[in-house]
């Protein structure tokens, strides 16, 4: 099913994203503004942005704290507060992030990951 944006012509509400059939009738919008339903329609309007980046943007800051690879000199865990903190830190020690898939064994299939199409 392809995305579609959609936008109301009454309120000026909007929500991205709507995976819908390409027939798909036109909608009410869902609004309450002041408690009442706007009772506008959700017309459809062009995508202003890739569908894989809208709302996924992320900070730099983070909670880690890290008891291997990259602890304190003495062997006691260290706690990152930002992902350019480790980063440099990583670059600093000549390590590299290593993500390997497991699956069950005897399997390649792991309960963790599924597919995304």
């Amino acid at each position: 099913m392809p995305l579609y944006d959609r936008c109301c012509e009454k309120c000026g509400y909007r929500k991205d994203d709507c995976y819908e059939q390409s027939t798909a009738p036109v909608v009410s919008c869902p609004m309450r503004p002041g408690g009442d339903y706007c009772y506008g329609e959700m017309k459809r309007i062009d995508m202003t942005q890739n569908p894989g980046a809208k709302g996924r943007a992320q900070g730099d800051e983070c909670d880690i704290t890290v008891t291997h690879g990259l602890c304190n000199s003495d062997g006691t865990p260290h706690r990152y507060r930002s992902k350019s903190e480790m980063k440099r830190e990583t670059e600093k020690r000549g390590l590299t992030n290593l993500v390997e898939h497991k699956g069950l064994k005897g399997s390649d299939k792991s309960p963790h990951t599924q597919r995304w199409y």
